[in-house]
Parts: C-alpha cells; sequence; structure tokens
C-alpha cells in the first residue's frame, strides 16, 4: 500500500533530523534563499513581459516610443505668425503630454503585473506548505516547514502591499485617462482648421482657439503618480495576517 503523503513527509523530516547540526542548519539556510533568489529572478522577466505584452496591445497607439511630429497644423496664409507659432507650440505640448502620460502608464502596469502575479504565486505556495504544518500544528512543526512558510507567506503580503501603498491600480487609471484626454485635445487642434474653412462664421477665431485650447489643457494638466504611506503595515499587522493561517496546536 503506498504510503500517504504525511507518512513520507515525517519520514523525509525524520531523515534530516539525523543529519549533523551543520546540515541541518544549512538545509534551513538553503530553504531561507530559495524563495528570495526566485523573486529576484522573476522580477526582472515579469517586468519585460508585461511591458512587452503592452506594446502588442497599443501597437497602433499613438506617441507609443517618441512624441509624433506629424500630422501638422497647415496653416492658412492669412494667419499671424505669432499665432502660428502659438499653436504649432500647444500642439507639441499636447503630443509630448500623450507620451508621457502613456509611459507612465505602460511602466505601471508593468509593475502591478510583476507585482499581482508575484503575490498570488507566493499565496498558493504558502498555503501547499501550510497543509503539512496543520497536520501537527505550528510548534511541532519541523524549521524545514516553518520557515519557507513565513518567508513565503511575508513575501506575499509584502507584494500585495505594494499594489496598495504604490496605488498602482490608480496610477494606471488616472494616466490612462490623462492620454486619451490629451489624444483627444491634439484631435480638435488637427479639425480646428478644416471646421473654420467650412464655417468660419460658427467656428472661434484663432486667438480665442489658443485661449480655449489652454484652458482643457489647464484642466486636464495632472501629476498622475501617487502614493498611501498610510497603507504601510506595521510589524503587529503583517504578523496578524500570518498568524491569521497558522494552524494552532492540537
Amino acid at each position: 500500500m503506498e504510503d500517504a503523503p504525511q507518512d513520507r513527509i515525517e519520514r523525509a523530516v525524520a531523515a534530516v533530523k539525523q543529519q549533523p547540526w551543520y546540515i541541518k542548519y544549512s538545509i534551513i539556510l538553503v530553504l531561507f534563499a530559495i524563495p528570495l533568489i526566485a523573486i529576484a529572478m522573476a522580477r526582472p522577466r515579469l517586468v519585460a513581459y508585461a511591458e512587452s505584452r503592452s506594446a502588442a496591445w497599443l501597437a497602433h497607439a499613438r506617441h507609443l516610443d517618441a512624441p509624433a511630429d506629424s500630422p501638422s497644423l497647415r496653416h492658412p496664409a492669412n494667419i499671424d505668425t505669432v499665432v502660428q507659432e502659438r499653436l504649432d507650440t500647444q500642439l507639441k505640448d499636447l503630443r509630448s503630454a500623450a507620451y508621457y502620460h502613456l509611459t507612465v502608464a505602460r511602466s505601471m502596469f508593468g509593475s502591478q503585473y510583476m507585482v499581482v502575479t508575484i503575490a498570488a504565486v507566493a499565496a498558493v505556495i504558502a498555503g501547499v506548505i501550510l497543509v503539512p504544518i496543520s497536520w501537527k500544528g505550528w510548534k511541532s512543526a519541523p524549521p524545514y516547514l516553518t520557515v519557507p512558510f513565513l518567508v513565503i507567506a511575508g513575501i506575499a503580503v509584502l507584494f500585495a502591499t505594494f499594489n496598495q501603498v504604490y496605488q498602482q491600480n490608480e496610477n494606471v487609471t488616472n494616466s490612462t485617462t490623462a492620454y486619451f484626454g490629451y489624444l483627444a485635445l491634439e484631435d480638435e487642434m488637427l479639425s480646428y482648421y478644416p471646421r473654420r474653412s467650412r464655417d468660419s462664421a460658427s467656428v472661434i477665431g484663432p486667438g480665442a482657439f489658443i485661449h480655449h485650447m489652454d484652458q482643457q489643457v489647464k484642466a486636464l494638466r495632472t501629476f498622475a503618480i501617487g502614493f498611501d504611506p498610510s497603507r504601510i503595515p506595521t510589524i503587529s499587522g503583517v504578523q496578524e495576517q500570518i498568524e491569521a493561517g497558522v494552524p494552532r496546536e492540537r
């Protein structure tokens, strides 16, 4: 009859206990280091993957790699040079702002993908390790199980906290909203002269349009990166979260 998983784990723990003290502590040190090394190796790969996916999803987006310099405004001959320069400057600033917010959104999305993935994987692994710990309770469980559980559970709590402290959901949403807002203003500028050529009576003049765009940009302008230091966990809070999953002594 095949042994139960609990019996196999107990025999493995008993075999480790028979080893010299330096072997035991070496095993504990390795079990402590493995999750940290895995996180260090996975983090840049997860961020790079998320950024590559975002680039594929946004393949047809404007200002993906740099602010575009075309199409440009086709000024009528009767427009004053100063007015032309100001309109060109406004269009250039809109494109730079759109590129900035798109870059921030992509960066925040990559970080968010990495944080959520690591937190989820660590939580699942910690839950799996918790099963054999629950058979005998925390005090009776060997350090070869409790040490990896504490490290991996701590990693899950830490990375879950990152998403809250750095407000990654809000930052991605705010930057994306600002990006599309600047795109709408860019389209409005590019449509100004064609609209005015068809209906000059109802479309405001260039001077008034400059003022209108200044007001629109003023309402839209924001630094779309925020943090929430109040969500930084305390030591007691982390302890409570980890202990919530630790089985009591039977």
